[in-house]
């Protein structure tokens, strides 16, 4: 189910915020502030992704004997701009946005300044916490500012299947600009020449940026935060050439929207073959030392693409995922049960629910695809088939026999473990929390709404994707590179147990691989306190110093012995 019901929503949006019934983040703090005008900025957090939501209350107005204010709303990733809020009202402290969506947000200011309420849509709602600010973009403090010490241009490209065009930007040296002699020296040993002002042209090593979950641009923004520019400015400086792109159907890089429907995990690895090739074009590169660094799931797309292709030097993985997704998918929603406080019991027998009713949908799914009508005792047992002629799998009728199949599996698997305390109360405690949202989308109950959100999460090509991956293959295959994999010890994303135990495999089949666990930080690598994803956004601090020197000096060591 979407939280914000826009039209033009990406597809990968729309297939995130399926999450959005099992996901409640944590509130953290922010600046005291007085006035209301002004931006008020927070991030919808769903299954690890962030959807910005940017308040702007314009200077209240006299009507008669009283004030009125004026609000309208942005949503970047959904490139929806200045929609107008029906209703603003503010009584003391407190504050309520009525949209047309239909929607709302009703909140309270803190001590801290922070506005701590509810977004409210389909009779769903989820805690959104709002900073304030007086402009609408705040700078962190490591986003680079021009004048660069380096060439920085807009650059374009075309996806092989002709449906897509990208757009990005490309940073790389040039001596003749860089002023500080050590910065110099240190780009033409990495181009192997000796420096000589008059004879500009090098060939440099290139590291291309891939981004995380869902669709990002170019610097990988995330509220204030830019971490690719920031990452960008760093190996520009140390002497290599950095491409970053805007994700499919974000900012300039858009497309056939029938094509970008159904975009996965491994429609991105083509997006970076096709950046990859660009770099080829490119004088300033030495298409011998070409490197691939990507954050969360832009990691795993680093090693696809390094599988794939033989001429990858090296890959820098971030907080890439690193169990399958089913499990990521659990321990996302663990954090989340831990913070609203669920016993352990109560967490495991969600987490064995979760698994189960995910398996459930693919089963169903496999079944009405293949125009089966199944008979079981059990979610795992023998199935008995029963051959249906209607050749259109997207029709009413075949979706409602999904749903009436997935409701009979899962009835049949409750009833078979009425032992199990754990899972039996977790059925309750779902069913329960399902109640208001079937009512409020059209559902016939509970348990027909969980039917259609799970089968959702089957059907929808990038969750399909997710659930069924499992990134152990992948990285053990890893023998064309090398590639140095870091972790937050902190990450409430990427279980970093399950990256030290992959680590080990790893080793054991032969990869090339550099392993570095930081403490204290979360997935984008930041220092945290609560380490939770909302607080991402209210940190200073955009990516650990300590991360970009590790990364730097592998880099540059690579490069030296290549």
């Amino acid at each position: 189910m979407n939280v914000l019901t826009i039209s033009k929503t990406h597809p990968v949006i729309k297939s995130i915020l399926i999450f959005f019934c099992l996901m409640f983040p944590s509130i953290s703090n922010a600046q005291n502030i007085k006035p209301w005008e002004g931006y008020w900025k927070g991030d919808l957090s769903v299954a690890g992704m962030q959807l910005t939501l940017i308040f702007h209350v314009n200077p209240p107005t006299i009507e008669g004997n009283t004030t009125v204010y004026r609000s309208t709303l942005d949503v970047p990733m959904q490139r929806l701009k200045n929609f107008k809020i029906d209703e603003t009202e503010i009584q003391g402290e407190e504050i309520t946005w009525r949209l047309s969506l239909p929607a709302s947000f009703q909140g309270k200011r803190n001590a801290e300044g922070l506005l701590v309420g509810n977004w409210t849509q389909g009779g769903k709602s989820l805690p959104l916490t709002l900073r304030y600010s007086e402009t609408l973009n705040s700078v962190k403090p490591q986003t680079p500012k021009p004048p660069y010490p380096y060439t920085s241009k807009s650059v374009n490209f075309s996806h092989p299947s002709g449906k897509l065009k990208f757009g990005g930007t490309l940073t790389y040296p040039d001596t003749n600009s860089v002023k500080i002699d050590a910065i110099a020296q240190s780009i033409y040993h990495l181009a192997r020449k000796t420096p000589n002002p008059a004879d500009p042209t090098f060939k440099l090593p290139a590291v291309l940026l891939l981004s995380g979950s869902g669709p990002q641009d170019r610097d990988e923004t995330l509220g204030d935060h830019k971490p690719f520019a920031v990452w960008a400015d760093f190996l520009t400086k140390l002497g290599f050439v950095v491409l970053r792109v805007d994700d499919r159907g974000v900012g300039s890089s858009n497309g056939d929207p029938k094509f970008l429907e159904s975009t996965t995990t491994a429609s991105y690895v083509s997006d970076a073959q096709a950046a990859i090739r660009f770099l080829y074009t490119q004088p300033m590169v030495d298409t011998m030392r070409i490197f691939v660094m990507g954050h969360s799931e832009g990691a795993n797309v680093a090693v696809k693409l390094a599988n794939a292709q033989t001429d990858i030097s090296g890959v820098i993985s971030l907080a890439g995922m690193t169990s399958s997704g089913v499990e990521t998918s659990v321990f996302q929603n663990q954090i989340n049960w831990k913070a609203l406080k669920l016993d352990s019991g109560l967490i495991s027998g969600l987490s064995d629910l979760h698994r189960e009713m995910i398996q459930l949908a693919f089963m169903v799914k496999s079944n009405q695809t293949t125009g089966d009508h199944t008979i079981s005792d059990n979610s795992t047992g023998s199935v008995q088939s029963k051959n249906d002629n209607s050749s259109n799998k997207n029709t009413p009728q075949r979706s409602e026999a999904s749903t009436s199949e997935y409701e009979t599996l899962l009835k049949a698997y409750i009833a078979k473990n009425k032992s199990d305390k754990n899972l039996q109360r977790a059925y309750k405690y779902q069913i329960n929390l399902s109640n208001g949202a079937a009512k409020a989308t059209g559902a016939k109950s509970a348990l027909n709404y969980l039917a259609q959100t799970y089968i959702g999460l089957a059907t929808n090509p990038w969750t399909s994707y997710f659930l069924q991956s499992d990134p152990e293959i992948e990285f053990t295959e890893l023998k064309n590179c090398d590639i140095l994999m870091v972790q937050g010890s902190k990450d409430q994303q990427i279980d970093a147990i399950g990256t030290a135990k992959l680590v080990d495999k790893m080793n054991q089949t032969g990869v090339g691989i550099t392993y570095r666990e930081f403490p204290g930080l979360n997935h984008l690598l930041q220092h945290c306190n609560t380490c939770d994803v909302s607080e991402y956004f209210n940190l200073d601090e955009t990516t650990a110093m300590e991360v970009m020197s590790v990364v730097g000096n592998w880099l540059t060591q690579r490069n030296q012995l290549r």
